[in-house]
């Protein structure tokens, strides 16, 4: 349960770039599909943390945080 960054009503691929606490890009996918599961751009599991992400679906960009407690 809560494996996958998932947005609801997201029916349109969008772009996600998810940022860690000192504002370092450490995912990035222009591909997004409710698919990402904690990994860094690298294939890397993330450490927990608190990360920012930016959200852009059809020109509008949605940001927020989002918490890897595992």
């Amino acid at each position: 349960m809560n494996d996958y960054f998932v947005v609801d009503g997201l029916d349109d691929p969008a772009s996600l770039t998810v940022f860690n606490r000192w504002g370092e890009q450490v995912f990035e996918n222009h591909q997004f599909h409710n698919n990402w599961d904690g990994r860094s751009t690298a294939g890397r599991p993330l450490p927990d943390d608190t990360y920012f992400y930016l959200l852009v679906v059809a020109g509008e960009v949605y940001n927020g945080y989002l918490i890897i407690k595992r």
